[in-house]
């Protein structure tokens, strides 16, 4: 029911379910967890099932540090959400989410597209015009997220 696929970041392309399999940590086996986590939350989630250290260097380089959260809390039974703000850009399509709020762009279109994703998942209802505030502000804060994780400069087509 979801809009686009894989390489674009409408739900369609970003959307996953994920399967774990952990006996020993797992207290709700069997169940659905309705908890949004992204691809970056598996390093710090995997650092703390294992008891590792992220190191800080590697033969002598700065290591970038990570950026996502441990999903733990979701595979232990936990109703928090790991997040309450997720940003992307993959092959320069891009979305933030924000709480209710899902601001996105198809990759060969830089508009931003605004929906109130948890009354409207399937993204249908494009309601920016009637929040232009909320518009300016997540791309605000989209822009300040890509430059902070080296999203730009893109290189040319």
């Amino acid at each position: 029911p979801y809009q686009d696929a894989k390489a674009q970041s409408y739900e369609g392309g970003v959307r996953t379910p994920m399967i774990a399999f952990w006996p020993a940590g797992i207290t709700n086996k069997g169940q659905y967890s309705d908890c949004m986590g992204h691809v970056m939350d598996f390093m710090p989630t995997f650092l703390q099932l294992s008891g590792a250290k992220y190191p800080t260097t590697f033969n002598g380089h700065a290591i970038t540090p990570y950026s996502g959260a441990s999903l733990v809390p979701a595979l232990k039974g936990s109703n928090k959400q790991v997040h309450t703000s997720l940003f992307n850009e993959h092959y320069r399509a891009r979305y933030v989410r924000d709480n209710e709020w899902k601001l996105v762009s198809h990759s060969n279109d830089t508009t931003w597209h605004l929906y109130k994703i948890n009354q409207d998942e399937t993204e249908l209802n494009d309601v920016g015009k009637q929040h232009p505030d909320v518009v300016k502000r997540l791309a605000g804060q989209w822009r300040a997220w890509g430059n902070s994780h080296q999203v730009f400069p893109k290189p040319q087509r």
